[in-house]
């Protein structure tokens, strides 16, 4: 467990109501166990995992590539099936979907940005599928800037919206320079 996560979990405590803090970390340990389940079901092996200030990272043995994307997908899905449940537990299912809809921003290091490597190499040739991860990222940030301006301008939210957006690229720019150094 990192120090940043440790900082976010103090200011939730600090911010949010208690029934939304845990429906949010409930949430989000659902969605994580559906990532193990997903890796334990497909004979993966557990290198490690490491909860930082952008969520948990599971580190995972070496999984071809249809492998690998059934695992990142299972997260999300399985957060998504909680809304099955909303009727009983509302705070989680919008907490997870929430979550799931961040998760699957075609973002590198996220679950939506890993998934979309994963299909792009398995019918592109490595350099094409490089590149149209890179555009479709692009595009993607380019269209939170946007939707953040919008938001900041039609609801006068004053600079919360862009310092989240800020925050989301520079976490998602930082983390694709770190796997870049590992490389």
């Amino acid at each position: 467990v990192s120090a940043w996560a440790l900082i976010l979990g103090a200011v939730g405590i600090l911010l949010l109501p208690l029934p939304w803090l845990l429906s949010a970390a409930f949430a989000a340990c659902f969605h994580e166990a559906c990532h193990l389940m997903a890796l334990r079901l497909l004979n993966g092996r557990l290198m490690g995992i490491r909860i930082g200030g952008h969520g948990a990272v599971i580190r995972a043995g070496e999984l071809s590539a249809p492998r690998e994307l059934i695992c990142l997908l299972a997260g999300p899905v399985g957060s998504l099936s909680l809304l099955l449940f909303a009727r009983y537990i509302p705070r989680v299912a919008v907490c997870a979907l929430l979550q799931s809809a961040y998760n699957l921003l075609p973002l590198y290091p996220l679950d939506g940005g890993r998934a979309l490597r994963c299909i792009a190499r398995l019918t592109l040739p490595p350099d094409r599928a490089d590149r149209f991860c890179a555009v479709a990222e692009n595009v993607c940030r380019g269209a939170i800037v946007i939707c953040l301006g919008y938001l900041t301008v039609k609801f006068g939210l004053g600079m919360l919206p862009v310092l989240a957006g800020i925050l989301i690229l520079l976490g998602s720019r930082k983390e694709i320079l770190l796997a870049k150094l590992r490389l």
